[in-house]
């Protein structure tokens, strides 16, 4: 197994984007079951050949189902309109945190080298067929590294969502979804169970696809896995590792982001590896729950 180590970027340093709380209920209000389906996935892959990472077994197939409670389809508005990611929830003290890809909740443009923060966050928990089963969570800040920031470093393509708490409950989205740890510094290769919400109007039909696969040390600062199925949309989904079934969790490994944010097709994927700099921006989130 190869242990991995830190990328040596510049620790911390992320300014969080703050959003007030009018703005939090307009972007939970905004995300009606119609806008829902109607929006459009992130990215765009599209299937070609390539070499399998497994050069001796046939790539895996990823399988529609109902989905899991911590882990959904995340809305952003942007310049380009209305899309999704994916994010997951991940263990914090204030359980309020969910995890995405930094591509997914900040715009950069490298022809002018500027960028912004999204709006209209919200997070559906176990999405559905347009079903809201876990009901919608704004966002009450956003956070990714500067090094996305200044030039989208694709070895820093992860960010992390605040999630307001429920007025109704006064729970947060952890104390009903559950959680995910982070676990940055995972030796590879290990089997990784990967749940992610592809485009709408792909066999899934607008639900979530998850496939038990392995994942690698692809590059220096980059990991990859191989399985089919994974179609725009899909960035931002965790890499579960030691995937309980039964209490539906496990330890994130990986987020489905990175190298051409995520993969050009939807049979190879690939995440920033996740050590040092993950790990600081969590410990910046979790001061701004």
């Amino acid at each position: 197994m190869i242990a991995l180590t830190g990328h040596g970027h510049s620790p911390g340093s992320a300014i969080a984007q703050t959003v007030s709380s009018s703005d939090s209920e307009d972007a939970k209000n905004y995300w009606t079951p119609a806008r829902m389906k109607a929006a459009t996935p992130e990215d765009q892959r599209r299937p070609q050949k390539h070499a399998l990472l497994r050069t001796k077994k046939s790539i895996p197939q990823g399988t529609a189902f109902t989905g899991i409670p911590s882990v959904g389809r995340l809305f952003t508005h942007s310049k380009t309109g209305d899309h999704y990611c994916t994010a997951s929830v991940v263990y914090s003290t204030k359980h309020n945190l969910a995890l995405t890809a930094a591509h997914c909740i900040y715009s950069y443009n490298s022809g002018t080298k500027t960028g912004y923060y999204r709006d209209k966050i919200a997070f559906v928990p176990q999405y559905d067929a347009g079903n809201a089963l876990y009901g919608i969570w704004s966002a009450k800040a956003l956070l990714v590294h500067n090094g996305w920031k200044k030039n989208a470093d694709p070895d820093l393509d992860f960010g992390f969502i605040v999630l307001t708490r429920d007025k109704t409950s006064g729970k947060n989205v952890a104390d009903v979804t559950g959680s995910n740890r982070l676990t940055p510094n995972t030796a590879l290769p290990e089997n990784v169970h990967v749940v992610g919400y592809p485009a709408s109007g792909t066999p899934g039909n607008d639900r979530a696809i998850q496939c038990d696969t392995t994942a690698i040390h692809r590059f220096k600062y980059q990991l990859a896995f191989d399985c089919d199925g994974f179609t725009g949309g899909t960035s931002g989904s965790p890499w579960l590792w030691r995937y309980d079934p039964a209490k539906k969790q496990g330890k994130v490994v990986g987020v489905l982001g990175g190298y051409h944010q995520g993969g050009i097709t939807p049979q190879r994927s690939y995440s920033s590896l996740l050590d040092h700099d993950i790990a600081d921006l969590r410990d910046q989130a979790e001061s701004k729950g």
